[in-house]
């Protein structure tokens, strides 16, 4: 598989590049393209696409995410949902051990998955958290805490055959 990588400065820049290359291309269905975009520009480009010479049979449009889905067993895969459903277990089994979060705090479960996915987007483990609740005190210590609990749980429940999104494109070959 041959892999062509174009960068532009803005989202116009890269639209008309890519008309430009897709005009040109030919037809030979044995030929297969992807596209790689973020999640919210996929409709959009696929669209265009479609104008351009009026569809394709050899070209799809993936975000890194959609990619993975498609090509990976659908029920190893967590939606931001199931993710979400999972903390929000994750929390009510262990919230005699917690001290700042609890199922009864709205969008608890919204907010800590999020919180959890950007650590992760940032190389930080839960054992790095729990290296960072030994240097504070306080609330904040309570937080971290609850946070490296939760953390560590959803970690060990991902390790039982499941990736969430964020951990997904780590799957991506470099």
């Amino acid at each position: 598989m041959k892999a062509i990588l174009y960068t532009t400065y803005s989202y116009a820049d890269a639209i008309e590049k890519l008309t430009e290359l897709f005009l040109d291309k030919s037809r030979n269905i044995e030929d297969k393209n992807f596209i790689f975009t973020p999640e919210k520009n996929t409709l959009i480009l696929e669209s265009l696409l479609t104008e351009s010479k009026g569809g394709y049979f050899n070209t799809r449009v993936f975000s890194f995410g959609k990619y993975l889905k498609y090509f990976m067993p659908k029920s190893t895969v967590l939606s931001r949902e199931g993710s979400v459903m999972a903390i929000r277990k994750i929390i009510a089994e262990n919230e005699q051990n917690l001290k700042c979060f609890s199922t009864h705090s709205v969008g608890i479960s919204e907010n800590l998955y999020d919180s959890i996915a950007l650590l992760k987007s940032a190389k930080v483990s839960f054992s790095d958290l729990f290296d960072a609740t030994n240097k504070v005190d306080g609330i904040l210590k309570d937080k971290l805490s609850d946070l490296y609990l939760i953390y560590s749980e959803y970690e060990k429940y991902l390790s039982t055959g499941y990736f969430d999104q964020s951990g997904m494109l780590s799957l991506i070959p470099s």
